[in-house]
């Protein structure tokens, strides 16, 4: 199942929602949310729910509903998750997503590379929380990309680590290669992404030798 066009978005981003078809040229499919059901056209945002509910539609629903780009194997980890009562995924190395070892990460007892990280130590997350590492997952040598702020900060990753953005007034997430593809400025040279400020981390109180 795929779609031609839908909602007047381009035939690649509605291609790009659906995997293992080959080549769609030429095809004519048929477009889910354009069901002539009575109870569809009165109501479509039933229609969407029920998408959204199907597993079958899962990279369509995140793809062109909710604006998710998700990777073939995500799809089919989500497909087994659905199917399966009691189900159990195991990868090897490479299925995490890769900063430096380098990278200075903050934690409750200042910075610490992330090389030296370990299970249980504790970290930031991007809400001020303190959570806890729960695993480290080598990935040898891979290409490394340099991402640059508009204040000077820069982060070192893969192409494949994923970053919470601002596109076109939503939050979406996706990886630095897609960044690297699509480009970072539109033809009138305004920035595409906006990566969200972290949230004010609740520091413990603390007796400083000030007055």
């Amino acid at each position: 199942m795929a779609l031609k066009t839908i909602l007047n978005r381009p035939n690649s981003i509605v291609n790009d929602a659906w995997l293992g078809l080959g080549d769609l040229n030429g095809v004519e499919i048929e477009n889910p949310l354009l069901n002539r059901d009575i109870e569809y056209i009165e109501n479509p945002g039933l229609l969407e729910i029920k998408l959204m509910r199907d597993p079958n539609y899962l990279s369509f629903a995140a793809k062109v509903l909710l604006d998710i780009d998700l990777l073939p194997v995500q799809s089919m980890i989500m497909e087994e998750l659905w199917w399966r009562p009691f189900p159990m995924y195991i990868a090897s190395r490479g299925a995490g997503k890769a900063q430096r070892t380098s990278e200075l990460i903050l934690t409750p007892n200042g910075w610490v590379k992330n090389g030296d990280l370990k299970i249980g130590d504790e970290v930031y997350d991007r809400y001020g929380n303190v959570v806890k590492v729960i695993g480290i997952f080598p990935q040898g040598k891979k290409r490394v990309c340099r991402l640059t702020l508009l204040d000077g900060r820069s982060i070192d990753c893969c192409e494949d680590h994923m970053w919470t953005v601002f596109n076109q007034g939503k939050e979406k997430v996706v990886s630095t290669k897609k960044i690297i593809e699509s480009g970072i400025k539109y033809p009138n040279s305004v920035y595409k992404y906006k990566i969200p400020n972290c949230e004010p981390i609740p520091y413990s109180k603390k007796d400083l030798p000030l007055d």
